[in-house]
């Protein structure tokens, strides 16, 4: 078994804090894995830290209990989906399933290479070309390159849309204006929610990125938005302010990962500069546990269930948020 400091490199260099911070991606040659461009944030107390890293590990043996033996998993509708494998993505998580996910999500978009995609399709090649990407640095071959480039973004989910855009960025081949129709898409967006509120911060952010990486107004009005809402800074209560979504969650981390520290120091009202510390806490006191399974997870659904469909996109959000908290 690694010691703990090992063990935290590994969970630190598997760098899931790139995925929506697509202009912060760089490759590096002796993991072959996509990292970020780190910050001087602060990070996490040690003993919150190890929190994050157990409740990432139990996470992560929800989601191999609940993979198929083809190597996907499957939702409630029969419809088989690599969602999850986004969450294997480290060399600390079991490189087996993630191979075999991988493989059997490349064998099925090669059966639609030639044919109309549907919008679950398209979801499907997005999150199989990020999973390839965060595994092995290696994008799809050409005839999926070109018909992602060609992906109908107003046909997917909000948060799918912007992992699409994420992917075309990591692949060099970025969609003109794609950041900026993102922000108008979700400027109709009503009501306002957290997520939405977090993916079109993030959106702003991607579309026009200051030199000292500070973010502009529009995106510092979002980032109080979403503060006053989920209050970090507040003592821990029974309930949140506002339930935080493990997608939410996700969505505001990928943005605030890629800020300079003084950008929290110089404006308390964006997010507290100790951000990552009260958000882990929030996320792991939300997981879970199944006690006729075991089964450790999210859900935020009126009936949640470590089996169900809402689970399984909860959870694997959880996981890749926690780890960039971790980075």
């Amino acid at each position: 078994m690694a010691t703990a400091p090992h063990r935290h490199a590994a969970h630190a260099s598997a760098a899931i804090a790139a995925l929506l911070g697509a202009c912060a991606l760089t490759a590096r040659a002796q993991s072959a894995a996509l990292v970020p461009v780190r910050s001087g944030q602060a990070v996490l107390p040690e003993s919150i830290l190890r929190e994050t890293y157990a409740a990432i590990d139990r996470a992560r043996a929800t989601l191999v209990r609940r993979q198929g033996a083809d190597g996907l998993w499957t939702l409630a509708d029969g419809t088989p989906t690599a969602f999850p494998a986004l969450a294997l993505c480290d060399p600390a998580a079991p490189a087996r399933e993630l191979d075999a996910a991988l493989a059997a999500a490349e064998t099925r978009l090669a059966e639609h290479a030639t044919k109309p995609w549907s919008p679950g399709t398209a979801s499907e090649a997005v999150y199989a070309t990020l999973a390839r990407l965060l595994h092995s640095g290696r994008g799809p071959d050409g005839l999926l390159a070109t018909r992602l480039a060609r992906v109908r973004l107003d046909a997917l989910p909000q948060d799918d849309a912007a992992l699409a855009l994420t992917a075309l960025d990591s692949l060099g081949t970025p969609r003109d204006g794609g950041w900026a129709w993102l922000v108008n898409r979700l400027r109709a967006h009503r009501p306002a929610d957290v997520e939405s509120v977090a993916i079109a911060a993030l959106a702003r952010f991607n579309s026009g990125r200051s030199q000292d990486g500070l973010p502009a107004r529009d995106v510092q009005e979002h980032l109080r938005w979403i503060a006053a809402r989920i209050q970090l800074d507040a003592p821990r209560r029974a309930e949140d302010p506002e339930p935080l979504t493990p997608s939410a969650a996700f969505f505001i981390t990928a943005l605030a990962a890629q800020l300079p520290r003084r950008a929290f120091l110089d404006d308390p009202s964006l997010l507290p500069y100790n951000w990552r510390a009260p958000l882990a806490s929030r996320l792991i006191a939300r997981q879970r546990v199944d006690p006729a399974t075991g089964l450790h997870f999210w859900d935020s659904s009126a009936a949640p269930s470590a089996n169900g469909d809402t689970a399984l996109r909860e959870t694997a959000y959880a996981i890749m948020t926690l780890v960039i908290l971790a980075e």
